[in-house]
């Protein structure tokens, strides 16, 4: 075959080729992609009592620790939840040099699923497909609401998990969103779409006060240094639960040793010493009893021995409750004297 013909055959099959190209693969004023989000659940333990419980995830450029891996009330279940969602986004040519307008033709889960662990013996019990019932209510573009997508509850006495979407409802160009919750009894799988059944009594709103104390500000360098959360906030109480108290900190601020932690949770010392020796990033959120002592706390994410004193420490004017400078004894003097919410 000569050079022209080759030339010739060529450009044949950019004249056939290329038309079908743009006008079936290509889209040149739309754009798809998939948004994915996972709580990057490790692992979960609680001591023998079952007072006492925690659960550890990930976080780095997968993993988004907005997302927290939740715990129910009553320490029996921790929760793990994998979601995917699909957006198309169609650019519309306005014309006569106005912007152009933009608007969302496919909007919903391409998966939704929620694990369940027992948090006694860390084994997964049940994965719930939320996408086939979503699917099975005719809802087909369901998307999380909000960043909280679920949360534990409890009513009579049974535990429930309440996922809060969005369902799109589109008509040509136009959209309408509205938000829905749905509620997943985890002792019968019974679901509710928006209310639960009138023999569900709710349980009272928690009366409890968040109270925040920045540890890293008002104790000495020389006596403490935790990384208590993202802003370094130790969290005394907890309006999630009405009976428990949630701590959130970094496994790297946890202690190589201390007796009192390890023997509460015998499989935590291997887990965090694995996370560490492998350089990876997590969280560990701890539930306690509501009736610890904060010197507890404070004992079990210290290194062994490490005394927590409060000589020459001072609560500052700015952070106090009545706008003094208050020297501090003891943990109860501190949280008395701090600003309740203060940050």
């Amino acid at each position: 075959m000569d050079e022209r013909k080759a030339y010739f055959i060529i450009f044949l099959i950019g004249i056939i080729v290329c038309p079908w190209f743009n006008g079936k693969l290509v889209e040149p004023y739309k754009s798809y992609y998939i948004e994915s989000k996972d709580t990057g659940y490790v692992s979960c333990e609680s001591d023998k009592e079952g007072n006492n419980s925690y659960a550890i995830q990930l976080y780095d450029d997968k993993y988004d620790d907005r997302y927290i891996v939740s715990i129910d009330t009553d320490n029996n279940y921790t929760f793990d939840i994998h979601t995917k969602v699909g957006v198309k986004i169609i650019r519309k040519h306005t014309g006569n040099d106005a912007p152009d307008t933009y608007y969302v033709e496919n909007n919903g889960f391409i998966k939704f699923t929620v694990d369940v662990y027992n948090i006694k013996t860390g084994r997964k019990i049940r994965t719930i497909d939320m996408k086939n019932k979503f699917e099975r209510l005719g809802l087909d573009n369901i998307q999380p609401d909000s960043d909280q997508e679920f949360f534990i509850t409890k009513f009579n006495g049974k535990n429930f998990v309440c996922f809060m979407v969005k369902n799109f409802e589109f008509s040509g160009d136009r959209y309408a969103d509205s938000s829905r919750r749905f509620y997943l009894c985890l002792d019968d799988m019974s679901f509710y779409d928006g209310e639960l059944p009138n023999e569900v009594e709710y349980s009272d709103s928690s009366e409890s006060i968040e109270e925040y104390i920045p540890i890293k500000k008002l104790l000495p360098k020389n006596l403490i240094t935790l990384n208590i959360a993202v802003k370094n906030m130790f969290r005394i109480n907890d309006s999630i639960y009405d009976d428990k108290i949630r701590i959130i900190t970094s496994v790297r601020s946890l202690p190589y040793n201390n007796e009192k932690l390890y023997a509460m949770f015998p499989k935590l010392k291997d887990e965090v010493a694995y996370l560490k020796r492998k350089n990876i990033f997590a969280n560990i959120i701890f539930v306690f009893p509501k009736d610890i002592k904060a010197e507890d706390i404070l004992e079990l994410l210290s290194p062994e021995g490490h005394k927590l004193v409060f000589d020459g420490v001072i609560v500052k004017a700015e952070d106090s409750y009545d706008g003094f400078n208050h020297q501090v004894y003891s943990m109860e003097e501190l949280r008395r004297y701090i600003k309740s919410g203060k940050n």
